[in-house]
Formats: structure tokens, sequence, C-alpha cells
């Protein structure tokens, strides 16, 4: 089973993902190169990292697998047509995004009209190409991106997101290694464009901010679901739901222009966000989710009558609303949730690699153990980063990982906020202890510090815990393990009080659970801060200001220098301003 495989996605969240003899070895997003975020497009940069960490060139991969069938566009056509004649505008947008070249640094071609010509693209580019080229229908890809991550059998797929080829919501099952789909929900009907619209109309960018109108709920009540039940997303069945593309158009509110019926019912969209919210928007905010919340609800319980399989996986950018995740969790609907570390678009990479494993060995590919596949560190480059800066700005000492871990907790048990970089980066938009501002949950201010003065953003969104594999069910109202930040659960009402840092404003959080076998050094580091304080939890956001996480050796450096941070651990070096 020698065999050299890569897997793109290409259009937005554009990612590389390497796999070798059937075992997962590289995954890493390209924005993380470009510095943009959301970076679309071929992934060069990530294509050239791999070929470069791998030593080999291009005509020795033996397979280059996409996430998108370009040849499946017929109904997707018509239902442009359909739009056309609705609204020429939104037509008229969606069109140009579909020829668009991406603005990154990357220059890399963003539209699946490109797949067509992606021969000639990679030949003018590296002068070769791999030996084969095939492509793979969008949502198959995310099913494989969740089921051969975690390898189990037995299990139910909800698949959710703006939309593929065709399809926005799949749901099916996977039974004696054979994917089955039950039920496909085509454009426009979509819960992932219907999420989008009100949060650009509520005041973030499209694509972008989602999370933030998930963080932003739980200040307002949800008033105005009825409302949008009766004219946005109306239940066609008791399991499905329809999108009113008459009263909600999806590609005019990338230009912040809105339907007359939303305009009628909110009079504006908002315009501020760091400042203080109307109530309207609060409380539209908590509609559109618990909404959001019913719909998917729904679609889990239509699959658990259909299949009564154990196992559910959840899977699509909208996987990434981890409120909605944690709400069917407690429903305890099923056994184990699974939810992979990267949900979203820039995951299909991977599970395009892994079908053309399949298709090619007839086997499956090997189990992934860890989230952490990305750009490496290493302690001579930091080093050499270290010593160009001028004038000797900061100070730095080389420390052995013991040391490292005593010093840090020492620090983060007195209220100091600290930068942790640390071995290969995360795959995925979460940051899981590589790439991490860390901090102490007890205090309360400190969120306050992060969100004004170094991560500058919107005063409203929370922070996440992370916290010892051993002892999240002392903290949280967690039935299962959650390794990659993927569920929003109840903090124990004992504990509200001790980790005010990291519980949101309706005592919720977001935890990770850290394992000893999955991020041993991440675990001895809250272990450490266990011993010191009697809380086996950190503080733990994305290492960056603004901009993609911090990936390599200058980008952490750069990042710490801007930030109002004084220490810094990379690799195995402590520097201090």
């Amino acid at each position: 089973m020698k065999s050299k495989i890569i897997g793109l996605t290409t259009m937005t969240e554009s990612a590389a993902a390497y796999l070798k003899d059937g075992e997962l070895k590289i995954a890493i997003e390209e924005e993380r190169f470009s510095r943009v975020k959301h970076q679309g497009g071929i992934p060069f940069m990530s294509i050239d990292y791999i070929l470069k960490k791998e030593n080999i060139s291009l005509d020795e991969i033996d397979i280059l697998a996409i996430y998108w069938n370009p040849f499946n566009f017929f109904y997707r056509l018509i239902v442009w047509l359909k739009i056309s004649i609705l609204s020429p505008k939104s037509f008229l947008i969606k069109f140009k995004r579909l020829l668009s070249v991406s603005q990154g640094t990357s220059g890399a071609y963003s539209g699946w009209i490109h797949l067509f010509f992606i021969k000639s693209i990679l030949k003018k580019k590296y002068g070769k190409i791999p030996k084969k080229i095939v492509f793979f229908d969008h949502h198959l890809s995310h099913m494989a991106s969740s089921i051969y991550w975690f390898g189990c059998k037995n299990s139910d797929i909800l698949i959710m997101d703006g939309s593929g080829e065709t399809a926005s919501t799949t749901l099916g099952s996977f039974n004696s290694n054979i994917f089955k789909k039950i039920k496909q929900i085509n454009l426009p009907n979509s819960l992932g464009h219907f999420y989008s619209y009100f949060t650009s109309f509520i005041g973030f960018k499209m694509l972008d901010g989602e999370y933030k109108l998930m963080g932003l709920a739980p200040y307002g009540k949800p008033i105005f679901k009825q409302w949008l039940k009766q004219y946005i997303l109306i239940p066609h069945t008791s399991f499905f739901y329809k999108l009113n593309i008459f009263n909600i158009d999806y590609h005019s509110a990338f230009k912040k222009k809105f339907n007359k019926v939303i305009i009628k019912k909110f009079h504006k969209p908002n315009s501020d966000t760091y400042g203080k919210i109307d109530k309207k928007y609060l409380d539209l905010a908590s509609s559109v989710q618990e909404l959001f919340e019913e719909c998917a609800t729904n679609l889990v319980e239509y699959l658990k009558i259909k299949n009564n399989n154990q196992n559910l996986h959840i899977i699509g950018g909208c996987g990434l609303n981890c409120k909605s995740n944690g709400v069917i969790l407690n429903k305890k609907i099923y056994k184990k949730i699974y939810v992979n570390p990267v949900p979203n678009d820039s995951g299909c990479s991977v599970g395009a690699a892994f079908l053309a494993f399949k298709n090619k060995f007839n086997t499956e590919p090997k189990k992934v153990f860890s989230p952490y596949l990305g750009y490496e560190l290493e302690n001579d480059i930091i080093k050499k980063e270290l010593n160009k800066i001028e004038n000797k700005l900061l100070k730095f000492e080389y420390l052995n990982d013991d040391k490292m871990i005593k010093l840090a907790a020492d620090l983060l048990s007195k209220s100091n906020i600290i930068s942790w970089c640390n071995g290969k980066m995360e795959f995925g938009a979460r940051a899981l202890g590589n790439r991490s501002f860390l901090a102490d949950p007890r205090d309360e201010k400190i969120t306050i510090q992060l969100n004004e003065r170094i991560k500058k953003r919107e005063l409203f969104r929370p922070f996440a815990p992370s916290v010892l594999e051993e002892n999240k069910n002392d903290f949280f109202d967690l039935s299962q393990n959650s390794d990659y930040m993927s569920f929003i659960v109840k903090v124990q009402t004992d504990k509200q009080k001790l980790i005010p840092a990291v519980t949101h404003y309706d005592n919720t959080a977001r935890p990770q659970t850290v394992s000893k076998t999955t991020n041993l050094k991440y675990w001895n580091l809250i272990n450490e801060f266990y011993k010191i304080t009697n809380i086996p939890v950190l503080l733990n956001t994305s290492f960056n200001i603004n901009e993609p996480i911090a990936c390599t050796e200058y980008d952490c450096i750069n990042t710490f220098k801007n930030s109002k941070v004084n220490y810094l651990f990379i690799g195995n070096y402590f520097v201090q301003k």
C-alpha cells in the first residue's frame, strides 16, 4: 500500500493534506502561510511546504485528490438561473465570485471553474503534474474527513454547510464500511446561508464572523424566532426546512444589501459591534441561533428514527456551531458524537485524500490520533530568528521542558498572560495548546485585558477553557471528551465562580479536554498549574491579533513583539520583553 497522496481544498478556506502509505502526515491551511484570513484558491504555499518537508517533487505524487467535482454543476446552474430571475444583482455578485482570483499573497485561482484547468495551472507553476488527478463530491469529502479520521463504524452522518456542488445538507449512515445517503437537501435551501445572511445583518463579516453571532446570542432573547419561521426559514415537514429566497438574498448580503422584508422588520443592519449593541440585534442573534439549533436537532432526530445507530458524525461548516452541537449532545440521543477538528471546507482536503486511498487499495486509511499536523517549530530556527532582532529588544534563554513548564505555570498562577508556542501547529480554526495565549481562568478582569488590549476584539466574546481530561466532569457538564472544542456545555454550578474568565454570560463554556496521549507538554503545563492553584483549567485563546494564527518561528516572535504580553514560551526558549 505504498502511496503518496495530496488532498486539496481549493476555494474558500483552502488547504492541503499529505497522506503517505495511508497515514496522514501533514495537513495545513493556506492562510497560515499567506497570512490572509480564510485564504482561498489553490493552496500553492501549502503544497510547497509538503513537498519541501517530504523532500519530494510534484510528479512523485501518485494521486492528487480534490474536494469538489466541477463536472457536477448542472443543477447549480439551474439554481443560479432561478436566482437571476428573482434577483439579477445577486446573480451578478455570485458570477463575479465564481470567476474571481483570490487577493491573497498566493495569487491562487479561487473559483471552481478553474478546476477544469487544474492540470495546466499546476504545470505552469511546477513544470510537472501528479501521476493522477481525481475529483470527489464535496459532501462525500466531508463525510470521509470524519469517518476515516475517527475510524468508527455504525454511525449516522449529518453534513451541513453553505453548499457543495448542489447539496447544502446531507443525511446518511455508515454501516458495514458503506456510506448510504438517506436524504439530501439542495440549494437554495441552506442552513449555512441562513446563518451567514444574518451574520452580515447583525454587523459581522460573512464566512468569518458566524462564531461571533454564536457568542452574541446568549445576550438576547429569541423573540423573533416565530417570525423567522414564518418568513425566512420555513418548516417544510416536521424534520426539514425551506429557505424563502424571496425574502433572503444570500449573495447580496456580501455587499451589505438586504431584502425589503428584513429592512421593514428590523429597519437597518447593525453598523457597530464594538460599542453597545442595540437590543433588537441581540434578540435577533438569539432567535437565529435557536432556530438553527431546532433545525439541526430535527435532522438528528430524523436520522435516529431512520437508522438507530449509536454514533453520530456532525460535519460541514455548520459543525463549527458548538452551541448547536452542545444542545444535540445534551439530548443524549446518541452514545457518542464525533466532530473532527476541521469540520469546515479545510478538512475536505483530508477527506479527499482518504477517499483516494480507499478507492485505490479498497482498505481504510490509518486512524488520526492528533490534530497537530501543521508547520513544526524547530529550536535552531527559533534561535536564529531571535538573534536577528535588533538591539536585543528581547531577552531569551534556553530551558529544558521541565523548567519551561514550572516557570510558565508559576507566571500563570500570578495572573500573567503568556504566549505558548510548541511543536506542530494545529490543523483547524481553533488553538489547541500549540499556538496559544494562555491565562489564569480565575481572574475575571483578565478577559477585558485580553479582548481590549491584546486580541483587539469585541468585548462580548468569550474565552475557552482547556481542562485536564481526568477532571472534565468536575468542572463541566460534559458526557464525553471534547478534544477539539466542539461543544458548548454548562459549567458546573459550584465551579462557575472559580473560573469566571472562561464562563460565558449564560454560564456555559466551550472546553477542550487535554489528554497525555494527544499533547503531553500541554497536559503537563495544566497539571503543574493545577498543583499550584487546585484548578486543572487554563484559559486558552488563539495566538493571533486580527490575522491567522501564528504559524512559523518568525510569525510567533512577530506576534509576540506586537502584543502587550511580556512572556513568550516558544520551543525550548523563554523570551521576555
